[in-house]
């Protein structure tokens, strides 16, 4: 798992092209790359084979079966944040059968439980927030991809020059009617050969319908973000229809409520956007734009207070994330605790606890030992720092 556009599904391309070319992996008999951002598209039901021989073997002889026993498949599921059908875990249908025609939605799940192709390998790439959508039980192995350095960054986006209400719905690929609904001609976006080829793709989709998508999921987060920051009362825009104060507080709490942190990233571009230094930079490209002076002390106690009663590690992170945003020193004031040495001393409340679980996970610094007694001890304590405990080699 990793942030957006860290590298996840450059990644799993250079896999499958150092397989492809006889450099890695090559115990692995067929790299089966289904990403879900393609398994959205597919309405119908089908089996696990003939899924595989219209969307991966397209155009081949067909492929009888796939290899059991001493045999090795590998699933790649690039995406699970842009999942958009249900994954249900509990007890039901148990699909065995790679023939048996079902539900998109209970082939996957059904390889993720090992129930089809006990022996296939599965790799699945994430952001954070979406990871939680896939039980523990089911997981052997989790990476995090860390991301790129300033440098690293900055090269990115010289290189690489989505608001489209689009991104609310949880909308990553466009039809021609997506593209109307939001007043624009899609022969515009065929023609314009500046910013939009470098944002914005055609391609035929499995239906053969021309469909239209950003080159990255950030791209999109971002203009949605400045969207709403630059409306006004829209009566179309009826989330954000309160004042700028009350925008951000709205934003942190739809944020929240999304199960796979879908509008993660878009609110942390909103909340930087509410900063009067960052919006200097946009007056650049934006010269009548009225400077918001707003004090963002409100925003700030607000997200602490959520942090308190927040309980998932991932949504927690986020809003960490969310005050770095808004240049906040609470992040500052958990570094100096833990660098003091001392921490065993400290009550720390739940907010700090969380605040404690970020540093040390957001920590460039490999964690190779935890020691558990360098800690004030109680079972809040060991809860909240269990992140950190799974994440290093020893704990003591």
């Amino acid at each position: 798992m990793g942030i957006a556009g860290v590298g996840k599904t450059v990644s799993v391309n250079k896999l499958i092209l150092d397989w492809a070319e006889g450099k890695e992996n090559q115990d692995i008999d067929f790299i089966l790359p289904l990403p879900f951002r393609e398994l959205n598209l597919i309405t119908n039901d089908c089996s696990l084979m003939g899924l595989l021989h219209k969307y991966v073997f397209n155009g081949t002889e067909e492929l009888p079966s796939l290899p059991q026993g001493d045999g090795k498949v590998l699933f790649i599921f690039d995406g699970l944040d842009e999942c958009r059908f249900r994954l249900i875990f509990k007890e039901g249908d148990i699909i065995t059968d790679v023939h048996k025609i079902t539900t998109v939605s209970k082939i996957v799940t059904s390889l993720i439980k090992r129930h089809l192709l006990p022996s296939a390998l599965i790799w699945i790439t994430s952001r954070p927030a979406a990871a939680s959508l896939i039980p523990r039980d089911y997981i052997d192995q989790v990476t995090e991809v860390r991301g790129f350095n300033d440098e690293q960054k900055e090269q990115y986006f010289n290189k690489n020059s989505r608001p489209f209400q689009q991104l609310e719905k949880g909308n990553l690929i466009f039809y021609k009617e997506d593209i109307e609904e939001c007043g624009l001609d899609v022969s515009e976006v065929s023609v314009f050969s500046g910013l939009c080829t470098q944002i914005f793709q055609e391609e035929k989709a499995v239906s053969a319908r021309s469909v239209f998508s950003f080159v990255h999921l950030s791209v999109q987060e971002f203009l949605a973000a400045l969207y709403v920051f630059l409306i006004g009362k829209d009566e179309k825009a009826d989330l954000f229809l309160q004042s700028r104060k009350e925008k951000l507080k709205a934003a942190v709490n739809k944020a929240l409520q999304s199960e796979n942190g879908h509008l993660d990233l878009f609110l942390r571009f909103l909340l930087g956007l509410s900063l009067e230094s960052n919006q200097s930079d946009l007056k650049e490209l934006l010269p009548r734009l009225e400077l918001n002076t707003e004090n963002v002390k409100d925003t700030v106690d607000y997200i602490k207070k959520t942090i308190e009663e927040e309980e998932s590690v991932e949504k927690t992170i986020n809003l960490f994330h969310c005050l770095s945003e808004l240049k906040d020193n609470f992040v500052e004031e958990i570094q100096k605790i833990l660098s003091s040495g001392n921490l065993s001393a400290h009550n720390l409340s739940s907010a700090q606890w969380s605040g404690l679980v970020f540093v040390l996970l957001m920590s460039e610094e490999a964690q190779e030992k935890f020691e558990l007694q360098k800690y004030r001890r109680s079972n809040e304590a060991l809860i909240r720092l269990l992140p950190v405990i799974k994440n290093t080699r020893t704990a003591l």
